[in-house]
């Protein structure tokens, strides 16, 4: 039985609303929900390390880093404008000695690339972006604009 929220887990009306505000903000989808549900499927279902990640919502601020892929995600996901995943893994090796660092992004962006997204990469991280025109701050385009 699956009972994981999915990308779009909410009424019609909520997904009409969005894609209203989108309209109005001029901004143009480019991810759907069956590639933010393999975006999904790929953390939850990986063993070990996943990556942090934050998003900004076209009706909202910026979130805080989390790296928990089963509730505290941006549902439904049609309100993402991006979401950016830290592709860093701190790995520490004693009390004496520095940490380690391994990168991630290969995997995650032949991932991205096979399912199609749209992204970038930001120094260390990526950012997915779920509409066009892309927005490289840090602040929603609706909050941008004011």
């Amino acid at each position: 039985m699956n009972t994981r929220p999915s990308p779009n887990a909410v009424d019609r009306k909520d997904i009409d609303r969005y894609i209203n505000l989108a309209e109005s903000l001029g901004l143009h989808s480019v991810a759907n929900t069956t590639k933010w549900q393999l975006l999904l499927d790929l953390m939850r279902n990986r063993s070990g390390w996943v990556p942090l990640y934050r998003f900004c919502c076209i009706d909202s601020e910026l979130s805080g880093w989390d790296r928990e892929w089963w509730y505290h995600v941006p549902i439904p996901f049609i309100s993402v404008e991006w979401l950016e995943l830290s592709t860093t893994e701190e790995v520490t090796r004693g009390a004496m000695v520095y940490s380690k660092e391994i990168d991630h992004s290969e995997w995650i962006i032949n991932f991205l690339e096979s399912a199609k997204f749209e992204f970038d990469r930001i120094g260390s991280n990526i950012r997915i972006f779920g509409y066009i025109p892309r927005n490289y701050t840090i602040k929603a385009t609706k909050t941008a604009n004011k």
